[in-house]
């Protein structure tokens, strides 16, 4: 794994050399922003509680179009806090995502593509609703890493479709505590007869098909429609278990600096184990569940392009 990640880094490093003479072929753009959003009572009758939350992103894309050859890249970053009457500052989102592609022209609109991704997050994370004592992720616990290989269509850029039928993808797990539970999948940990922990890793390696899709349409004018779908077999562990990772956004523009937006998301993997019911012992029942994230905001957004 960690050998076709490096090839495929210095195959796309040598590309990018090869052409900085054609700087005029650099798209480049993305968008940077916070939403923001505040209540507060004072003798309020009905009751309520005071809360504040915020949310800051960095989107950033990058193209270079070369004869046949196309090489996109792009960076998402996200990170929210909210706060609640005098509750603790607790996280609302968080998002650390970069990829690279590079696809070579053979029909219109059709290439040959080798891609690589990397996702994670930025702080540890909390299921508040069981317990504020114990996080269940931290930055690289986990982390996701995808390389393959595959077929690109690519329609002006308002409908694209990535089939790759051999992809590896790497999920690590950057903390023994996490790991000793086999969080995200990989192996846990045993106890021998002394009681000491044995056998259990902290990455799990998984080869299959993976499929990314994406459309964007104008509804009417100043609202956009823009949905991402993406869909991963592994075929050496129950490959009919099909991962989904499906985001769908609305955005409404305001003005040049002004948007709203509505979002949601949608995960399904039978790799991550969620806590459910509390039994009378005291600990939870896990298992695969579907993890669902839906957001409504207003905010500052500042738009960029070359």
């Amino acid at each position: 794994m960690k050998k076709l990640i490096v090839i495929i880094c210095m195959f796309l490093v040598s590309f990018s050399a090869s052409s900085q003479s054609d700087t005029a072929f650099w798209k480049m753009g993305g968008d940077v922003g916070m939403n923001f959003s505040q209540v507060g009572f004072t003798n309020w009758a009905q009751g309520g509680e005071n809360s504040i939350s915020g949310l800051s992103f960095l989107h950033l894309n990058a193209e270079l179009k070369k004869g046949k050859w196309l090489w996109t890249n792009y960076g998402n970053f996200e990170y929210g806090l909210i706060q609640q009457s005098t509750d603790i500052m607790k996280k609302s989102d968080d998002l650390l995502e970069i990829g690279t592609k590079l696809g070579h022209e053979y029909s219109k609109n059709w290439y040959y593509s080798v891609m690589t991704s990397f996702k994670s997050q930025f702080s540890e994370g909390y299921d508040y609703e069981k317990s504020e004592d114990f996080y269940i992720s931290k930055f690289m616990a986990p982390a996701f890493i995808l390389a393959g290989f595959g077929f690109d269509y690519d329609y002006k850029s308002k409908f694209k479709v990535y089939l790759s039928p051999i992809t590896l993808k790497e999920i690590l797990v950057m903390d023994d505590t996490l790991a000793h539970y086999g969080a995200f999948g990989v192996q846990k940990q045993d106890i021998d007869s002394d009681g000491n922990v044995i056998d259990f890793e902290n990455t799990r390696t998984e080869i299959g098909a993976y499929v990314k899709m994406m459309f964007k349409q104008q509804i009417v004018k100043n609202v956009d429609f823009v949905t991402y779908l993406e869909l991963y077999s592994d075929y050496l562990e129950n490959p009919q278990n099909i991962d989904v990772d499906w985001k769908v956004e609305i955005i409404m523009k305001v003005n040049d600096f002004l948007n709203a937006s509505i979002k949601t998301h949608l995960i399904y993997d039978d790799n991550t184990m969620i806590a459910g019911e509390k039994k009378a012992d005291g600990t939870f029942d896990f298992g695969p569940k579907v993890q669902f994230k839906e957001a409504f905001a207003v905010g500052l957004i500042y738009k960029f392009s070359n």
